[in-house]
């Protein structure tokens, strides 16, 4: 049901860009390009630590205050290493890095078209392609045979794999667009929160991260 859902709403936003012009009242078609950090929260941030990326987002004006676009992106989540002792084990683990690709369908909410600086509110609802990579796990023992060196047959090895997979998600957040040059550059900051559900050996996680993007948006043309 949430993949029909994803379905609809990107064929809204195909159609959206046919929808008859007069509507847009001569609102810039813009293209956003923004450097972005994202902090994991949440069983997430247990996982994955900071991570870095960009997003490339599109915005068609239906109303002078509405517009509907889509945006697309890749994020990279760093490891994190763990340790944790029990009295005959210590587990050493570092969790994989992770990278994510959100293709996302949005809306978004202009509160002040004719100003020069333009805060704004938007969301999405997409999908989230997922990809990790293998990561060795050590298991030590400890000084079995007593000789104060733990050597390495007293040390394990185990390498898991983690599926890629791809999840259904959304996000809400906001932003303001200053503007650097009359109707064509914006210097741009953007905020949002992210949800998701991923799956990691057989069990369900909700995966959420804060996002702030950094960037420059352009005017490619006018809706009419």
């Amino acid at each position: 049901m949430v993949k029909r859902g994803v379905i609809g709403i990107l064929v809204c936003v195909g159609l959206a860009a046919f929808m008859p012009p007069a509507l847009a009242q001569e609102q810039p078609f813009t293209v956003s390009l923004l450097g972005s950090s994202a902090i994991p929260t949440g069983v997430f941030e247990n996982n994955n630590a900071f991570g870095f990326g960009g997003l490339l987002q599109v915005n068609y004006p239906v109303t002078r205050r509405i517009g509907v676009g889509s945006t697309v992106g890749f994020l990279n989540f760093g490891a994190q290493d763990r340790a944790a002792e029990t009295p005959l084990v210590i587990f050493i683990v570092k969790t994989p890095r992770l990278n994510m690709t959100p293709l996302l369908a949005t809306g978004q909410y202009l509160f002040s078209p004719d100003g020069q600086v333009k805060p704004y509110l938007k969301a999405g609802l997409g999908l989230y392609r997922l990809g990790v990579s293998d990561v060795d796990t050590v298991y030590n023992a400890g000084d079995v045979d007593g000789n104060g060196v733990v050597s390495a047959d007293e040390m394990y090895h185990y390498t898991p794999r983690y599926i890629d997979q791809t999840r259904a998600g959304g996000t809400l957040g906001g932003g303001v667009l200053v503007t650097l040059t009359p109707e064509r550059w914006w210097f741009e900051v953007q905020g949002a929160y992210h949800l998701m559900t991923t799956k990691r050996l057989g069990i369900r996680f909700r995966t959420t991260f804060l996002y702030l993007g950094l960037g420059v948006s352009r005017a490619l043309g006018r809706a009419r």
